[in-house]
């Protein structure tokens, strides 16, 4: 089946223009402006997040579509040192300094795609927040060759994107009033996430809802924003 194709150019003007419209919000990533439920999403996460991954002082972890690093800086305290790729300046720019003003020194900033990273260094873990929902399929297929070639038996990717809930959905360049932008994205399903992961060679170890069934963070019937924790296996 072909699908309508995302344009880069448009997803990327619209990142660099919320991190220079947002620079304030924390986590402006997470595309929720209304400060309550910023807070409250923020809360959840970071302990779901937790919950999934037990991290060490000795770990490298790759922080991939890492927008303005709020999660790069929220979990270099608890590894050695880690890689925050993402393809916006300005959303970098952002990240560079709020570390710099944390204190936070254990940070490599790349300005890259996903697509382009490679990296010498295999990581621990790989963390994907929020990223694959702005990928076309060729690309997004290019993007876990790559991500396959800087894990080792035992990497485990943790990843974080919005979900199907029923099958894929899509829609392209459509203005959000709560965003005050025009956006576009891909919710692929979850059958579809574990399927191409495993033909790169992870195992899904769980998966979840990030949110509980009736909170006011699932906005939208059709999606839902959810987390998965894979493990590249020993037969790839």
């Amino acid at each position: 089946m072909i699908y309508n194709r995302l344009d880069y150019s448009k997803i990327k003007h619209f990142w660099d223009e919320r991190a220079k419209r947002d620079n304030s919000v924390e986590n402006p990533g997470n595309l929720e402006d209304d400060p309550e439920l910023n807070e409250i999403k923020v809360a959840l996460e970071k302990a779901k997040i937790l919950e999934y991954i037990t991290l060490h002082p000795d770990m490298y972890l790759l922080d991939l579509g890492s927008g303005s690093c709020f999660w790069s800086i929220f979990l270099a305290k608890k590894v050695k040192r880690v890689v925050a790729v993402d393809f916006s300046k300005n959303m970098l720019d952002l990240g560079v300094f709020e570390a710099a003003g944390k204190g936070t020194t254990n940070i490599d900033f790349v300005q890259s795609s996903c697509q382009e990273f490679v990296s010498k260094r295999t990581f621990d873990i790989v963390f994907i927040s929020g990223l694959f929902l702005y990928l076309n399929d060729p690309e997004l297929e290019t993007a876990m060759s790559r991500i396959s070639g800087y894990a080792r038996e035992g990497t485990r990717v943790l990843f974080r994107d919005g979900t199907g809930v029923r099958e894929r959905y899509e829609f392209r360049n459509r203005y959000s009033p709560g965003l005050k932008a025009y956006y576009s994205a891909t919710y692929r399903t979850r059958e579809d996430f574990i399927k191409l992961f495993r033909s790169k060679g992870f195992d899904l170890i769980k998966d979840d809802d990030m949110f509980p069934e009736g909170s006011p963070l699932n906005k939208y019937p059709e999606t839902r924003l959810r987390i998965y924790l894979f493990s590249r296996n020993t037969l790839y």
